[in-house]
């Protein structure tokens, strides 16, 4: 636990399910009161989460992975209290440090300047994102998930593959890492629900969710479609399957997407999809 005695906020680190419980007392059954809950899952414990309290009133919440690896997602309400600069350090530092972070737009410039409260990094945009939830009050009409199938240990050179193509053509990889794309692939199955769209038998996409729905909500992520499949309709086949397939669960399917890339937006706004949230991913720079 960690407080300020010139601030009235403390900083404690939590379970999962503590930082479920304040974050679904927040929603108070209202999913847009509480940006990105569908991130926070913590599978095979391998996040730690923390809450930054004011007079005893959660601000917000965040989750790293604990090896220190990847973005740290922060969020806060989005209807009354944000996070000031020194708040939000406190939180990111009980969260590992400085580092990579997902955090709502509205809270860029303090992230920039609680970064440097904390150490000489600097900090650059990444990515542009934009948070959509499927509406469920449309009249669209998701796809069977039966025409989908689980990825299996055997499959794992070719989303190896496939996972590497994704890396180079978005920029999520940086080209001097060596990055061990079969250890990746691994990791997924395991830990997510990794989908693969066939036709006739032989894999033309990749598509990932989560496991299990945090508050209600599910995250489909990754849609890969490999440069010699596209234009048959293969990625919009398989987000309707996917979604088709949280909401068999009984779930709410949300997704990212890069705000530049106009395909993907049109995609899931022709798909039922609304803007929820803008979010940004700040990255330290590369030397």
């Amino acid at each position: 636990m960690k407080s300020d005695p010139n601030h009235a906020f403390v900083v404690e680190r939590c379970s999962h399910q503590t930082l479920l419980d304040h974050v679904t007392a927040i929603h108070q059954g209202q999913p847009e009161r509480f940006t990105l809950p569908c991130g926070f899952r913590a599978e095979g414990g391998q996040k730690s989460h923390a809450l930054l309290l004011r007079n005893g009133e959660t601000v917000a919440v965040g989750s790293a992975a604990q090896n220190g690896t990847g973005a740290r997602l922060i969020t806060s309400r989005l209807d009354r209290i944000k996070p000031d600069s020194t708040e939000l350090a406190a939180l990111i530092e009980a969260l590992g440090g400085a580092g990579e972070l997902v955090i709502e737009q509205a809270l860029e410039q303090a992230a920039h300047e609680a970064t440097a409260l904390l150490s000489e990094l600097s900090l650059h945009t990444k990515f542009q994102l934009t948070l959509y939830r499927f509406d469920v009050d449309s009249d669209s009409i998701p796809g069977s998930h039966k025409s989908i199938r689980s990825a299996t240990d055997s499959d794992i050179p070719l989303l190896a593959e496939w996972l590497c193509a994704f890396g180079t053509e978005t920029g999520y990889q940086h080209p001097k890492n060596d990055v061990n794309f079969e250890a990746i692939a691994q990791g997924n199955i395991n830990t997510c629900a990794v989908r693969l769209l066939e036709i006739n038998g032989a894999p033309v996409a990749l598509g990932q969710r989560a496991r299990s729905s945090t508050v209600g909500q599910n995250r489909i992520g990754l849609i890969f479609v490999p440069e010699e499949h596209r234009g048959h309709g293969h990625a919009k086949q398989l987000v309707r399957a996917l979604v088709g397939e949280v909401l068999s669960e009984g779930a709410i399917p949300c997704l990212f997407s890069d705000r530049k890339n106009p395909i993907s937006n049109r995609l899931y706004s022709g798909l039922s999809f609304i803007e929820s949230d803008s979010l940004v991913h700040l990255a330290p720079e590369q030397s």
